[in-house]
């Protein structure tokens, strides 16, 4: 088995991203309807305590914490997708840009990916790997150069 390389790693965060933001989406949903539940059980009887009061008041802290959450998972998530489509777009290959623009930023499987170019999965794993590696040395390139050049630029200074 192939050791992951940097480029990999950082495309398949994108994907992790995305089901982060969804899955704070479904929480978000979850406290709201949780805070509308404890109002609509407190506006139809009456209460000595503010018991029901200080449960909706926690629903709704929840609901906008989740709510900024969503916003950073959001902004973390914009900014690597276009990283990685950058990068992605000055792949020479067109079909590695379209295999690997499906797998990780479209999220389709190798084998959707083989049955929409009508072949066997076969050649979408060895294609995938030569397109990773193709990947890796635009990655490398553009980010581990771009890093090198800010380290040389800070030390000599």
């Amino acid at each position: 088995m192939r050791k992951k390389r940097e480029g990999q790693e950082e495309l398949e965060q994108v994907e992790l991203l995305d089901s982060k933001v969804r899955n704070k989406l479904i929480e978000k949903k979850q406290w709201r309807e949780l805070a509308m539940s404890i109002t609509a059980c407190a506006d139809g009887e009456r209460v000595q305590s503010s018991g029901s009061k200080d449960k909706m008041a926690l629903a709704v802290d929840r609901c906008v914490d989740a709510e900024e959450e969503i916003d950073r998972a959001v902004e973390k998530l914009v900014a690597r997708k276009m990283r990685v489509v950058q990068a992605l777009e000055e792949l020479d290959k067109p079909i590695e840009y379209n295999l690997l623009h499906m797998r990780y930023i479209q999220y389709m499987s190798l084998q959707e990916i083989a049955d929409h170019y009508k072949k066997e999965y076969g050649w979408a794993t060895t294609t995938h790997g030569r397109a990773l590696d193709s990947f890796q040395k635009v990655w490398d390139k553009r980010f581990v150069t771009s890093c090198d050049e800010m380290h040389w630029n800070v030390t000599t200074k």
